[in-house]
């Protein structure tokens, strides 16, 4: 039997995403397909070293994903719940944006905008609105409809019904990947992200994954399924010795 050692490769990362891989939070890197990614493979080990601290950690490819494009990747992905990249080149205009990629005030850049929804164009194009943090929706005495008046001194606009802002998420779909960052729906949904990444660091670091040895397919689909199935004789063990506590991990069991 022939068994090719794996390839190493080395990469930068900045300290936030760097300790999200660190702790299990995080098993997605998104790269553009450039020369040096084209040297992947699956099985293979990346260094990632930090940039604050030079602190390194080693993790196995276990899938690559290609799209020619994020307009190809949000056709499989509807939405994805990625951090903000701080280089995601976001287009400023008279208004900052914040860590979440949501526009604020432009007279004051720590009151956000307020999230009103996702609409779509006649052509299909669609866009995320947000409008002043300072309206408020108010009665029309005589048409008995509500409209939104803003209540700011110091108003941005002349239109009474406040500041509107409207991003368009196919014209930088890394930056609004289909879900608004801060929302009850990011917060909720990102909870359980890191609870998977958590599982599958898990499996990875106490069933030995993590310092593969090989790149064929074949190979590690024959070491997942044994990973597997010591992970239910990890289970049934602990079950019957009454320690409920070993189930997580083999290496406690063991000793």
């Amino acid at each position: 039997m022939v068994v090719s050692l794996v390839k190493i490769h080395q990469m930068k990362l900045n300290n936030k995403p760097f300790n999200m891989i660190k702790n299990g939070r995080k098993n997605i890197e998104l790269r553009l397909y450039d020369e040096k990614r084209r040297k992947l493979n699956i099985g293979d080990e990346i260094i990632f070293r930090n940039l604050k601290d030079g602190e390194t950690i080693s993790v196995t490819i276990l899938a690559l994903h290609k799209y020619e494009s994020f307009a190809e990747l949000y056709k499989h992905f509807d939405k994805a719940y990625i951090p903000l990249n701080s280089r995601a080149g976001l287009e400023k205009q008279d208004y900052t944006i914040n860590e979440n990629g949501i526009p604020c005030c432009p007279h004051d850049d720590s009151l956000p905008m307020k999230y009103e929804g996702i609409s779509k164009l006649r052509s299909g194009v669609t866009r995320y609105k947000f409008v002043c943090p300072k309206i408020k929706w108010i009665k029309n005495e005589s048409t008995g409809k509500y409209q939104r008046h803003c209540t700011c001194n110091d108003p941005c606009t002349t239109s009474s019904c406040g500041r509107m802002v409207y991003i368009y998420p196919e014209k930088n779909l890394r930056a609004y990947p289909g879900a608004i960052r801060g929302t009850e729906e990011w917060n909720n949904t990102y909870k359980i992200r890191t609870t998977v990444e958590r599982g599958i660091n898990h499996i990875k670091d106490n069933l030995c994954l993590a310092g593969r040895r090989t790149q064929n397919e074949k190979t590690l689909h024959a070491d997942l399924i044994l990973a597997g199935i010591t992970q239910l004789i990890t289970v049934v063990l602990s079950d019957k010795i009454n320690h409920h506590e070993f189930i997580r991990s083999l290496k406690p069991l063991i000793a």
